[in-house]
């Protein structure tokens, strides 16, 4: 029997304690003792006792799947790379129309998050990327370096604080619209429980302080 991580969630290890994100529910969930060991040791080792209570529970409720044709790892490894820049040494200037248009686009953002179930903008992020991809294969960084620069003239406007999704929506929005694919990544911490989200361009963070974001352990990225 192989297991796989069931249909749109997504998990992460943080200081020992498995974090679930539920894609469809838009909401985070831990295990109870009783499978969280079961689950990680399924995860690290295959299950011991593939017919035993714990997993034919976690199986009744939808966190495992059998035998899919495409699994997806129980604790998978993010293949992101690490973070180390920002923004913070961009001397940059963004253009008056690059800052409104940002502006737009945070203004858009915000009616999406109001209007959209959380799967939804993760489907609407998804088409969006690739059709991106199909008209520029690549990744134009530069592009969205000069992208993330105007958002970020607009923080006097907007604010900056809470705001991360709304800040990585519009900018990803921008990006797709000129052919630029950056990632969208989701991350998670505990005591307590914040999760949070930024946009990166291999290890330069495009809406986020470094040493902020490597505070998050990765849960999804996009």
């Amino acid at each position: 029997m192989r297991l796989s991580l069931g249909h749109d969630l997504h998990s992460c290890m943080v200081n020992g304690k498995v974090i679930f994100l539920d894609a469809a529910a838009g909401r985070y969930f831990c295990l109870p003792d009783r499978l969280e060991g079961v689950f990680v040791d399924a995860a690290r080792l295959g299950p011991i006792n593939e017919r035993g209570p714990e997993i034919q529970e976690m199986i009744g409720r939808g966190l495992l799947v059998v035998d899919t044709p495409n699994p997806k790892p129980l604790l998978p490894d993010s293949d992101l790379p690490a973070l180390y820049r920002d923004l913070s040494d961009n001397r940059s200037r963004p253009s008056l129309s690059d800052v409104a248009t940002a502006a737009a686009a945070q203004a858009r953002a915000a009616i999406v998050l109001r209007t959209k179930r959380f799967q939804q903008i993760l489907r609407m992020l998804q088409s969006s990327r690739n059709a991106a991809q199909a008209l520029q294969p690549g990744n134009d960084g530069a592009t969205a370096i000069r992208l993330a620069t105007a958002l970020q003239a607009t923080s006097l406007l907007f604010g900056s604080s809470d705001r991360c999704l709304n800040r990585s929506l519009a900018l990803l929005q921008l990006c797709y619209r000129r052919g630029s694919t950056p990632t969208f990544v989701i991350g998670v911490r505990t005591n307590p429980f914040v999760a949070h989200c930024w946009v990166q361009q291999g290890d330069l963070v495009l809406n986020d302080r470094s040493e902020h974001a490597r505070l998050f352990a990765r849960i999804f990225a996009l």
